[in-house]
């Protein structure tokens, strides 16, 4: 009997070991996944900048609801919008020709708000992206020419967003200002100078 008890203990001993090692390898796994997961957390966090809220400014609009052919040039094609933005380039050494983002649509989903300020020509396409998460916002600026063979990549280095309202539901009209700056670090040439914009806009949200 003792011999078997002994021999009982050391399979048990032997399993218990076993089941240690194997838990305290998937404990240190799990413990390094969590520390990833907040690093990244914490980066994205700091992506998002709080929002200033000015309830008493109209943020006037430069032609705003002047008819305009968005694909003047282009053929005989027209497509007939209405400007809702003002969002000027004030820098690029490259595209000097860049003028104003003049168009601009937002759609809602839970608790996220996605504005689209953006312009399509012959030559140009920009979109200027802000998110709305929780009364902070990031932006993000993305633009391609025509003979373009690979695709831009902008690091923001400054953002800035003034709304009229610090709530939003489908069929509100928001008004606000936006600035930006950042920097071509992918697809451009390498003595590019900083891209700053600065407008107005407003937009129905969908």
């Amino acid at each position: 009997m003792a011999l078997i008890r002994r021999d009982i203990f050391f399979i048990f001993a032997q399993r218990h070991f076993i089941y240690t090692n194997v838990g305290s390898h998937f404990m240190g796994r799990l413990f390094n996944l969590t520390i990833l997961i907040l690093i990244s957390c914490s980066s994205q966090d700091r992506d998002f900048q709080s929002i200033t809220f000015d309830t008493s400014n109209d943020f006037k609009i430069i032609n705003e609801d002047s008819v305009y052919n968005a694909l003047e040039g282009v053929a005989d094609f027209q497509e007939i919008v209405k400007i809702t933005s003002d969002t000027r380039l004030i820098s690029d050494s490259d595209f000097k020709q860049m003028d104003e983002i003049k168009f601009s649509e937002a759609r809602i989903e839970s608790d996220t708000l996605d504005i689209l300020l953006y312009e399509t020509n012959s030559i140009f396409d920009y979109k200027y992206k802000i998110k709305i998460v929780d009364g902070k916002f990031k932006i993000d600026f993305w633009y391609q020419t025509t003979i373009d063979t690979i695709d831009r990549e902008i690091r923001t280095l400054k953002q800035t967003l003034i709304l009229n309202k610090r709530e939003f539901k489908k069929g509100d009209e928001i008004r606000g200002h936006t600035e930006y700056e950042g920097q071509c670090i992918k697809g451009c040439s390498t003595d590019e100078n900083p891209i700053i914009i600065k407008g107005n806009f407003k937009v129905k949200v969908e």
